[in-house]
């Protein structure tokens, strides 16, 4: 009788020897799924575009494409007048057209002598137009042409119509523009007005 009393104990506390673990995992389970329901779900930030802005940044360049991202990040690729492109990545503060941003070059050429840059936009009656600091400076450059080329307005894309096209060609501005004494095209896709 003390043998297989014995042998009952021993297997009981086998037993228990296996469920402890078990029942301690179970609670830490439980516990963490806890904690993991009382946390807020993290969403990414919406790295989407927002608007495009085309033109030029200096006199004679080839010229700039402008991306600002609904997560206030934003992206240019501009061209000199040689040709080379340097692309900028960097962040902006604004709306409604109204930006302050600021680029810096993103892996430049070695041969280019690009540096970080301040663009402040401001959108005036359906117009747009800017000015730049090259780096720490407080001058500000005027940008000589900048325009609105897409904007995302939820699920739809907006493209303003395109210079040269029948659409832009009966526009109130267009027909403005040649009113003025003097219209250069240096290329079909901008006006410069002197």
């Amino acid at each position: 009788m003390k043998a297989t009393y014995l042998a009952s104990v021993a297997l009981v506390a086998i037993l228990f020897a296996m469920l402890g673990p078990a029942s301690a995992a179970a609670g830490t389970k439980s516990a963490k799924s806890n904690t993991d329901k009382s946390q807020p779900a993290k969403t990414k930030p919406d790295h989407s575009e927002m608007e495009t802005y085309q033109g030029h940044l200096v006199q004679g360049d080839q010229g700039f494409t402008l991306q600002l991202n609904h997560d206030h990040t934003a992206s240019m690729a501009w061209a000199d007048d040689t040709g080379m492109t340097v692309n900028f990545i960097g962040t902006y503060t604004g709306e409604n057209g109204n930006y302050i941003v600021k680029l810096t070059p993103n892996n430049p050429p070695r041969n280019s002598r690009t540096t970080p840059f301040t663009l402040f936009m401001q959108g005036i009656g359906g117009e747009e137009t800017a000015a730049f600091s090259p780096n720490k400076s407080t001058v500000k450059l005027k940008v000589p042409s900048i325009m609105l080329m897409e904007v995302d307005g939820g699920n739809i894309k907006l493209h303003p119509p395109k210079q040269g096209s029948k659409t832009h060609a009966k526009s109130r501005k267009h027909r403005n523009t040649h009113k003025k004494r003097v219209v250069r095209h240096y290329d079909p896709g901008f006006h410069y007005i002197y």
